[in-house]
C-alpha cells in the first residue's frame, strides 16, 4: 500500500439549524483526525475527489420521522455522495486504482463496504466528475422523474409537447431540461432566477424559452408563453411556481414533483398549494418521487446518459469550489443561486484516466 498521510480532514455535523439558512460557522465544525489505514475484511479505503452538493442534504440536518434516511446526527462527519479512487482493498471486488463512487461524507478519506461502492467505468471516457454529477444522483433523478414518473413512461409526452421546468439552471433541472428538449424534442420553457442563467438556458442549452421568476412580469409572461394548449408536463423543483403552472395545465397534464429547494429551510412554515384544485379541472397527475427507489434502474440510465453525453445530447455542466474546508460556505450557494449546474466540491485533484481500467457503471 502507498504511503498515507497520518492525519486527515473531516468536517462534522454540529449543532442542528433552525429555519433560515444555516450559518457555516455554526453548523459545522473542520476538524483534523488520525486516518485509520489498518483495514478489516470486506472494508475499502477510499481517497475522495469530489463531494456532491445537493439540495436534499437540508433535510438530513432535521428530525423528520417520514424521512427516507435517518436525519445526521451532531458529531457525525457530514453525509454526502462521494467520487473517488480506491486506495487499499480488503474486498476482492476492489482494487487499488479503481473509481468509485460512495456514500464517503465531507472528509478526504473514508472507509466504506462493498455494499455501499458502485464502481466507475473509465473506459468509456468518463471522468469522475462525470461521475458524480450527470452520471451520479442529478442525472439519475432526472431519468427518474421523466421516463417513471411523467408521461413519457407511458408514451403520451409527444414531440412538441409544452414542457416547463423549474430550477432549470440547476443540477436536476438542467439535465431534465436537455433530456426534455435534445432528447424528446419537447417545446421546452426553463425557468431560472436572473438574465444570466435566462440567457444561458436559451442560447447554450438550446430551449425554445427561458423565463426570469424575479422578474415583475413573471407570472403574466409564464402564462402568455404557455399560451392556450396549456403545459402537457411540469418539471417542478420547489416554489410558488406551482402554483402558476396549476393555473396552466393542459387536460391530462403531469406534474413530477422533484424537490422544494425554496422550502427547504423552513421547516414547518412551508403551505402548500391553494389552487390544487386545478388537479380535478384539468383531470391532471401530481406525483412525487425519492430517486433511491429506483437503484435497480441505476446501471440502466447510467448507460443511456453516457451515450447521451457522447452524442452531445447531454452535457455535464458544473460549479466547483476548491477545497474541502470550503465545503460548509459552498452548501449555501444551493439557496443563493450562486451555482449553475451541479455544485460539488473538489478535495483532491482528479487522477488522469487510462484506457483499460477497471470498473463499471
Amino acid at each position: 500500500m502507498s504511503a498515507l498521510p497520518a492525519n486527515q480532514k473531516q468536517v462534522l455535523f454540529a449543532k442542528r439549524p433552525g429555519n433560515g439558512v444555516p450559518d457555516p460557522q455554526k453548523t459545522f465544525q473542520t476538524v483534523v483526525r488520525p486516518l485509520r489505514n489498518e483495514l478489516k475484511d470486506g472494508e475499502v479505503l477510499i481517497k475522495n475527489i469530489y463531494l456532491s452538493l445537493d439540495p436534499t442534504m437540508r433535510g438530513w440536518m432535521t428530525p423528520d420521522p417520514n424521512s427516507y434516511i435517518p436525519p445526521l446526527q451532531p458529531g457525525q462527519v457530514m453525509r454526502c455522495w462521494t467520487s473517488g479512487v480506491v486506495v487499499h482493498s480488503k474486498d476482492p471486488q476492489f482494487a487499488p486504482g479503481d473509481w468509485v463512487q460512495s456514500n464517503g461524507g465531507w472528509q478526504e478519506y473514508s472507509i466504506e463496504k462493498a455494499k455501499g461502492i458502485t464502481k466507475t467505468d473509465r473506459g468509456e471516457g468518463v471522468t469522475l466528475k462525470d461521475s458524480i454529477a450527470i452520471l451520479g444522483v442529478t442525472g439519475l433523478t432526472a431519468m427518474c422523474g421523466i421516463f417513471e414518473i411523467g408521461k413519457a413512461k407511458t408514451g403520451e409526452l409527444k414531440p412538441g409537447s409544452t414542457v416547463v421546468v423549474s430550477g432549470a439552471a440547476g443540477a436536476t433541472g438542467s439535465v431534465a431540461a436537455m433530456i426534455y428538449k435534445r432528447v424528446l424534442g419537447c417545446r421546452v420553457i426553463g425557468i431560472a432566477g436572473g438574465e444570466d442563467k435566462c440567457s444561458w438556458l436559451k442560447n447554450s442549452v438550446g430551449l425554445d424559452v427561458a423565463l426570469n421568476y424575479k422578474s415583475a412580469t413573471f407570472a403574466k409572461d409564464l402564462k402568455a408563453t404557455v399560451g392556450k394548449g396549456g403545459i402537457d408536463e411540469y418539471f417542478d423543483n420547489g416554489g410558488t411556481i406551482l402554483e402558476l403552472c396549476l393555473e396552466n395545465l393542459a387536460r391530462n397534464a403531469h406534474i413530477v414533483l422533484c424537490g422544494g429547494i425554496s422550502n427547504y429551510n423552513d421547516f414547518g412554515t412551508a403551505t402548500g398549494p391553494r389552487n390544487y384544485l386545478r388537479l380535478i379541472v384539468a383531470q391532471a397527475k401530481m406525483h412525487g418521487f425519492v430517486v433511491v427507489y429506483w437503484a435497480h434502474k441505476f446501471p440502466e440510465w447510467r448507460r443511456q446518459l453516457i451515450q447521451w453525453l457522447k452524442e452531445g445530447k447531454v452535457e455535464n455542466v458544473v460549479t466547483v469550489v476548491q477545497g474541502i474546508e470550503n465545503a460548509p460556505s459552498a452548501l449555501n450557494l444551493l439557496w443563493t443561486g450562486g451555482n449553475t449546474g451541479k455544485l460539488m466540491v473538489e478535495v483532491a485533484p482528479e487522477p488522469e484516466a487510462s484506457s483499460g481500467a477497471k470498473g463499471k457503471l
